[in-house]
C-alpha cells in the first residue's frame, strides 16, 4: 500500500502539462542549485541562472500550450 501511495506523491510533484524535457531540467536545476550553494564559484551560479531562465521559459511554454489546446478543444465540442 505505501509503494502506490509514494508512486502517486512522485507522479502528482509536476503539473500534468509539464513536459519531459522540463522535468529534466528541474533536477538538472536543482542539482547545480545544490553545487551553487555549496561553492563559491561564480561559474556554478551563473549555470544556475542559465537553468532557472531555462526552466521557466519550457514551464511557461508548456502551460500556453496546454492552455491553447484547451480553448481550442472547447469550442468545437461545447457542453
Amino acid at each position: 500500500a505505501n509503494r502506490s501511495f509514494l508512486r502517486q506523491i512522485a507522479t502528482k510533484r509536476f503539473a500534468f502539462w509539464c513536459s519531459i524535457v522540463s522535468r529534466r531540467l528541474l533536477k538538472k536545476k536543482t542539482m547545480v542549485r545544490r553545487l551553487a550553494l555549496k561553492s563559491e564559484n561564480p561559474y556554478s551560479t551563473d549555470e544556475f541562472r542559465i537553468f532557472r531562465s531555462a526552466v521557466k521559459h519550457n514551464i511557461q511554454k508548456g502551460n500556453n500550450t496546454y492552455l491553447w489546446l484547451t480553448e481550442n478543444n472547447l469550442f468545437p465540442n461545447p457542453k
